[in-house]
């Protein structure tokens, strides 16, 4: 037992040290309104395996440690301790889900996953018409006096969102259907770090606007649409490259003494 706890800790050492490596020198932070919003970084490979492995209270520590490491190795700005703590929120609910992920029928989800892609991308469409060539109709009227925030999500938002979506829908289908057990895999991954990933992301965009002034004068969709698109496509390549390293992992001879 004791040497099991061992090789759990080590191990997830050796992830948080890839990690905070990672984050630290292949990584990239994207500006808005002059202050760092967004950041584009290799880590995301890595960031979720403990989670993903040991359940939800490694995950939430390693998160921790995940945010906290490379900010005091490479700090960028002042630290900010509300992002650390939905870090451990985002750890904490992957590992939960994750346990609960048999219960999640994959095909069922695909079929939600691109009803609703198809709800957004066609009323994404209908509104932008609306608002260009009939710009006097009493629906039009409705969305422009939503205000400047909510116009923009309603119509080009939707379509971007609609759009990242039907991404991930083709992924699936072009490359990982020969697999199906991959596949499946890849699914419920998916939901699982969607649902993590963008109440962290949602939670952080709120926390940035809060403690830097600067982004306070963007509107919320205009700072938020560009984070969830560049979080849902980062969570396909997690969702992929966790899959890959799950199923590479439970080969290794020491697999069943550490899972």
């Amino acid at each position: 037992m004791q040497k099991n706890v061992t090789r759990k800790i080590v191990f997830t050492a050796l992830i948080i040290a890839v990690t905070a490596a990672l984050k630290c020198t292949a990584s990239i932070m994207l500006p808005f309104a002059g202050a760092g919003g967004m950041r584009i970084s290799l880590s995301v490979f890595f960031s979720k395996l403990p989670a993903l492995m040991f359940g939800p209270v490694i995950g939430a520590m390693s998160s921790v440690l995940n945010d906290v490491i490379p900010a005091f190795i490479k700090p960028e700005g002042a630290y900010i301790p509300l992002l650390t703590v939905t870090a451990a929120l985002g750890g904490l609910m992957c590992g939960f889900l994750w346990k609960k992920a048999d219960k999640i029928n994959a095909e069922k989800f695909k079929k939600i996953f691109l009803s609703a892609v198809v709800v957004l991308g066609i009323l994404g469409i209908i509104n932008c018409v609306f608002v260009t060539f009939f710009k006097d109709n009493a629906y039009s009227v409705i969305i422009k006096s939503m205000g400047e925030k909510r116009y923009w999500f309603v119509t080009r938002g939707l379509l971007a969102v609609s759009l990242a979506g039907a991404a991930i829908f083709a992924f699936d289908g072009l490359v990982l259907r020969k697999n199906p057990d991959f596949d499946e895999k890849f699914i419920k991954l998916l939901l699982v770090l969607l649902i993590s990933n963008l109440t962290v992301t949602t939670l952080n965009t709120f926390v940035l606007r809060m403690f830097i002034p600067p982004l306070k004068n963007l509107a919320f969709f205009i700072f938020y649409i560009p984070r969830v698109t560049e979080e849902i496509i980062a969570t396909v390549i997690q969702a992929y490259a966790s899959a890959y390293f799950l199923r590479l992992i439970s080969k290794m001879p020491f697999a069943k003494e550490i899972v």
